[in-house]
């Protein structure tokens, strides 16, 4: 399969888009992630919190 200019930047546009999607899943999951830990935290240490 060769690639032309047009396929690349498709191609790269497509990643820019699926980038943006998964970074917003991932920062997500990320802060969801952040806050069971602290919450675990506190309920292991309470007197920290």
């Amino acid at each position: 399969m060769e690639l032309s200019f047009t396929n690349i930047f498709i191609l790269l546009l497509l990643g820019k888009i699926a980038a943006l999607f998964f970074a917003r899943q991932i920062l997500a999951l990320l802060l969801v992630f952040i806050g069971t830990m602290i919450e675990i935290s506190w309920k292991i240490y309470p007197e920290k919190g």
